[in-house]
């Protein structure tokens, strides 16, 4: 059940990373077509790309996680003997996933805050709170990406898996 919900959140975290910069490209090169063949391009442009950026950024953060590829300390880890460094991970992956669960609860707010005030941005007619929304989204995933590999290391632990994990 958790492998088939990790598997669903890798899909769609790889798709709101993919789709997004594969239509910036797209409107890049026609920015640049219109630029030369035209004299006028797209203004609104330039704050997609920055839009965009952050998207891919929070996203790719969350599929990091995933994958195991966020730092962390793996020479305290290797060290450990296998139980230690299990409750190690489970310990770690705990407090990271709180972490995030807070600043989830302060995202949150910040959303909120913007929709009630109605912010808008510059030159897209597109309220801020859409664009910030990919903050709460984000962080919720990598907490569930902590969740999962604390789970994980408990499985192991439980089992006695003596597998390398870090």
């Amino acid at each position: 059940m958790v492998k088939k919900i990790s598997q669903a959140l890798i899909t769609c975290e790889k798709l709101l990373v993919v789709l997004p910069f594969a239509l910036l490209c797209l409107l890049i090169v026609s920015d640049i077509i219109m630029r030369n063949c035209f004299d006028t391009g797209l203004p609104w442009l330039e704050e997609l790309s920055r839009y965009i950026l952050i998207v891919g950024t929070f996203m790719g953060a969350s599929i990091a996680i995933s994958g195991h590829e966020h730092p962390r300390m793996e020479a305290v880890l290797i060290a450990l003997p296998f139980k230690a460094r299990q409750i190690a991970l489970i310990c770690g992956s705990l407090l990271c996933a709180v972490t995030m669960a807070l600043l989830d609860y302060y995202a949150v707010k910040q959303v909120l805050h913007l929709y009630h005030i109605g912010t808008h941005a510059s030159n897209l007619p597109l309220s801020l709170w859409m664009v910030y929304l990919i903050f709460p989204i984000s962080i919720f995933a990598m907490c569930l990406r902590f969740i999962f590999d604390a789970a994980a290391s408990w499985q192991k632990l439980r089992h006695g898996k003596t597998e390398e994990v870090a």
